[in-house]
């Protein structure tokens, strides 16, 4: 993973690694980390970090080698995730590192140190890179040659194996403060949406510099943002980065420029604010839709509470579609007795999956199914409320799309009279 970050900010975007986003999209991607992921990549951490441990006592390569594997599954699973992908480095250290400690037969003793030649042959290796990046400075004669192959000694980085092992360890440590910066921003900005940004009458720049500046100084703030007090991680109220001003094309080939602040720094979280405090001075907000419960960037001032991703079982639909239709959230609806029969027929739906008595796909169907005839029997006057109402009851609703709910037996089971009579 990175050793150090960075990227630029201009004209409402931000550029890393050569990939342009929008303000805020870094951070809303971040935030959609599931937590069942983030789980599972902390006890790889922790797994990998206690193998760390065995090798440092028994100082066996194949323990190596069983850390570096998880370490290389760890990694994999983080590149699931574009925006984790973005902050990949140069992992060829975890493949070296693969090599060096797969050929155990060859170093059993675990008592290797370079040599004279392999030192000779890393000065090489160096001549030959200078001659690549300055050819003028060579001609034909002095021209120097590449190394046939590299040796292990050189694999990871030059020196004995306690030098490679401690090159190794601070480039994997790299995951664990990952991990640990994602969990401490998360967790604050989290409930910063929830108790701030989420009942914000007003949405612009302004109101959402002082909710978070609200957010920060309330009594009740030790609760809500990251600190080690309460275990939740450590959101630092300073970062250190480095930052400079230059002017840059917005987009490769358009001809138009603009100001750009470029910045590095070593930690995650540092990015993540930058990114987040941008976008907010930009009048852009994130919200959680009420839906599908994942966050999503609203660059405009609307109070929506739902996105426009499509549905999985249903692309043609999006939350915003079904979460206006499930809730009835519509002002015009509220005072249709329809819509209440709808509500209530959508309320049984739910407690019938929630006890277990139907499947998710049938009350996926049925969502849509009632949607579709609250919307053909109020535009077309198809029946009257009474008859809506009692279509709409599971026992005359469920039959006519095929939905067949559990049989679960209420109570104590009955006992059997002939074994009683028989007794």
């Amino acid at each position: 993973m990175f050793q150090s970050l960075s990227f630029c900010i201009g004209n409402k975007t931000l550029v890393i690694n050569d990939k342009v986003l929008s303000l805020g999209e870094l951070t809303t991607q971040f935030l959609n980390i599931t937590a069942e992921d983030f789980s599972t990549m902390h006890n790889l951490v922790m797994e990998a970090r206690n193998s760390e441990r065995l090798y440092a006592h028994t100082k066996k390569l194949s323990d190596w080698f069983d850390t570096n594997e998880l370490y290389i599954k760890l990694d994999k699973m983080m590149c699931k995730y574009p925006c984790l992908a973005l902050l990949k480095g140069d992992d060829s250290i975890l493949r070296e590192t693969k090599q060096l400690t797969g050929q155990i037969s060859l170093f059993e003793d675990d008592r290797f140190e370079p040599s004279a030649y392999d030192y000779k042959i890393q000065k090489q290796i160096e001549k030959y890179e200078h001659y690549l990046k300055n050819p003028e400075m060579y001609n034909e004669e002095n021209i120097p040659l590449v190394p046939p192959e590299k040796t292990p000694a050189l694999l990871i980085c030059c020196g004995n194996i306690k030098s490679k092992w401690n090159h190794y360890k601070s480039y994997c440590h790299k995951y664990t403060q990952i991990l640990r910066e994602l969990k401490s921003f998360n967790n604050t900005i989290y409930n910063f949406i929830e108790y701030k940004l989420s009942h914000l009458k007003r949405l612009n720049a302004e109101n959402y510099a002082m909710a978070l500046y609200d957010f920060f100084t309330a009594d009740n703030s030790i609760k809500l943002v990251a600190n080690p007090i309460a275990g939740t991680g450590i959101f630092s109220p300073t970062d250190f980065i480095k930052m400079h001003q230059f002017t840059r094309e917005t987009t490769p080939g358009s001809g138009t420029f603009a100001f750009y602040d470029y910045y590095e720094t070593e930690t995650l979280q540092t990015l993540l604010k930058a990114d987040f405090y941008h976008a907010l001075r930009n009048g852009y907000i994130i919200r959680r839709c009420l839906y599908c419960k994942k966050y999503f960037l609203l660059k405009k001032a609307y109070h929506t509470k739902y996105c426009d991703s499509p549905l999985p079982d249903n692309p043609n639909k999006t939350c915003a579609n079904r979460g206006y239709s499930l809730y009835r959230i519509n002002e015009s609806k509220r005072s249709d007795p329809r819509a209440h029969a709808v509500n209530r027929c959508l309320d049984r739906i739910r407690k019938d999956y929630q006890r277990d008595i139907i499947e998710y796909d049938d009350m996926q169907k049925l969502y849509d199914e009632v949607d579709n005839l609250y919307h053909e029997h109020n535009m077309y006057g198809l029946s009257s409320y009474e008859e809506f109402d009692k279509l709409l009851q599971s026992k005359n609703l469920y039959p006519m799309f095929n939905v067949v709910r559990k049989t679960r037996p209420v109570g104590r089971p009955k006992k059997d009279i002939a074994k009683e009579d028989s007794k």
